[in-house]
């Protein structure tokens, strides 16, 4: 559905597929799987799943792909921060590659939004964009980058994303401890080997994404953190280990 949410770093979602199936421990309190047993059961069962089974037909959370959908980011008037797929996630396996084209040629048609796609599923996404050139030419998602950059700005943003993630699991054992006592948990945070600088954290640079010196932000935080190299090697290490969970060569 498109509608405005309570997400604060989005305005709307657009829920072109639902339902999704879990892949890690970060799966265990999906809100999106309580909110469509809870709340979207009916409307959702009343659809066919793609995968047309006896038990996903009665599961309000088996992908299911809705097209008449797709139109509805031209009908919104201005530009918009559109969160894709709130109920789902776009590179699940169940979802058709030309359902997934078709998503991504509405956001590339109607490019006066901002939209925003977050997976699980980092080495489907990573294959999806490699056998799908044609969408991300000039007129698409990277503009005028080379292919084989492309993927090398792809894994830094996911590089960032992952250790701005583990640092922000780390302030909250702090968080759990200290409870609102924000001096505390500061000197304890000064006191670790390694900091993450707020400039380099994922989110900062998301904020700033439309400056015109994205390029150099980004290349500041990688500076901030290649100065502190040695503190990275076990988070590196456990990176590639999730990576080759996930299938991706490293």
């Amino acid at each position: 559905m498109g509608q405005r949410t309570s997400i604060e770093w989005t305005q709307v979602t657009w829920n072109p597929t639902t339902g999704c199936t879990k892949v890690s421990e970060g799966c265990d309190n999906c809100y999106a799987d309580t909110l469509a047993r809870r709340l979207l059961d009916g409307i959702y069962r009343r659809r066919l799943p793609v995968v047309n089974t006896e038990a996903n037909r009665e599961d309000p959370f088996a992908v299911r792909i809705w097209p008449e959908r797709l139109d509805q980011p031209a009908k919104w008037k201005g530009g918009r921060l559109v969160f894709v797929n709130s109920m789902s996630d776009l590179f699940h396996c169940d979802i058709p590659v030309e359902f997934q084209r078709a998503v991504f040629e509405v956001m590339l048609d109607v490019n006066r939004h901002t939209y925003q796609v977050l997976t699980k599923r980092p080495s489907r996404a990573a294959s999806f964009v490699r056998r799908n050139g044609d969408l991300f030419g000039e007129r698409g998602l990277r503009g005028r980058v080379d292919a084989g950059q492309y993927k090398d700005y792809i894994l830094v943003m996911l590089f960032l994303k992952y250790i701005s993630d583990l640092w922000d699991e780390h302030v909250e054992t702090y968080r759990k401890r200290y409870g609102d006592d924000e001096a505390r948990i500061r000197r304890r945070l000064d006191r670790e080997r390694f900091v993450l600088l707020e400039s380099a954290r994922f989110w900062t640079l998301h904020e700033r994404r439309n400056e015109p010196n994205i390029g150099e932000l980004i290349n500041i935080a990688l500076e901030d953190i290649d100065r502190i190299e040695a503190e990275l090697v076990d988070v590196r290490a456990r990176m590639r280990g999730h990576l080759r969970e996930l299938g991706v060569e490293v």
